[in-house]
């Protein structure tokens, strides 16, 4: 059964916690010279809109250049550092933001609404915000869709730049379902024209709990 009671398409604003808004928090206890390079960017502990975000940046203060800032509704839960040599971060993984015109909080709900139309046995989402691969590439929403058990059934791919989908895995989107969500990103592109990174200089006005 497709999910819509508990969290309908038109979800109240204060029930939302949005990527923008999660870089605008964890902006504020990173080194300055760190806060345009964020890696990644997952939404994580929610069914379908986020609670929390897991934000990655490229760190040249941090051991294997990584820190990782995990952030809720105004708390900053964790700060961390790994060590792991797997876990280090790239300078070739960052991603450009002022290509980030699309908040996560459109990309969900147009995704959502997607499953819905297309009677997907939607129910979990996790939605990541990183580049397909490293260089001058623009990054892309990728919404993991998961069943009532949290199994994983297909993947959306949305272009966090021009809001067109890319590319699905393991899932079929009728053609008109598909017209009506780019559309929607569309008009979402034009309220954000630009960018997150255009953002997040104001971000430096609020207290912040590191050194410049």
């Amino acid at each position: 059964m497709v999910l819509t009671a508990a969290f309908a398409f038109n979800a109240r604003a204060e029930e939302r916690y949005s990527a923008f808004d999660a870089l605008q928090q964890a902006s504020r206890v990173v080194p300055r010279s760190a806060v345009h390079n964020v890696v990644r960017v997952e939404g994580i502990n929610g069914h379908v809109q986020p609670k929390q975000w897991k934000i990655t940046y490229f760190d040249e203060s941090s051991p294997r250049d990584t820190r990782v800032v995990t952030v809720a509704k105004d708390e900053v839960l964790k700060i961390d550092q790994p060590l792991a040599i797997l876990s280090g971060a790239d300078e070739d993984e960052v991603m450009n933001l002022n290509d980030v015109k699309l908040d996560s909080t459109t990309v969900v709900n147009a995704v959502h609404r997607l499953c819905y139309d297309n009677k997907l046995p939607l129910y979990y989402m996790d939605a990541v915000l990183e580049k397909p691969q490293g260089g001058m590439v623009t990054p892309l929403w990728v919404c993991h869709l998961k069943n009532a058990r949290q199994n994983e059934f297909g993947a959306i791919k949305v272009s966090a730049k021009t809001g067109k989908i890319l590319e699905t895995e393991g899932v079929v989107l009728s053609a008109n379902s598909k017209l009506r969500a780019e559309k929607s990103f569309g008009a979402s592109i034009r309220d954000t024209f630009l960018g997150i990174g255009g953002k997040i200089e104001q971000w430096f006005s609020g207290e912040r709990t590191v050194d410049e």
